[in-house]
């Protein structure tokens, strides 16, 4: 599911819903379990936080926003690397 969101994330949808909804048929992973299941009842928020935790893991804090594409995400970690610089490398904003 993550590979998907990444590939279509820039695609506009009339309902927000719908950027999560119809990449569920094309993913391999079960919606069920992540609690992804087409549900227009719930709040924009709600899913984004349940696609978060589904992606990174269940021992995640996830703030999200009803306006928003966008969470705040608080975990514990650890370093494996570092970057010292990165170049531009295309118009696709990566």
């Amino acid at each position: 599911m993550g590979e998907l969101i990444e590939m279509y994330h820039s695609r506009k949808a009339t309902i927000r819903h719908d950027k999560v909804f119809a990449l569920l048929g094309m993913s391999s992973d079960d919606p069920i379990a992540a609690g992804l299941l087409p549900d227009y009842k719930i709040s924009w928020e709600i899913l984004m936080g349940r696609l978060v935790r589904f992606l990174l893991g269940g021992e995640i804090l996830v703030e999200t926003w009803p306006e928003t594409e966008m969470a705040v995400i608080k975990s514990k970690g650890s370093v494996l690397g570092q970057v010292s610089s990165a170049e531009h490398m295309g118009g696709d904003g990566r």
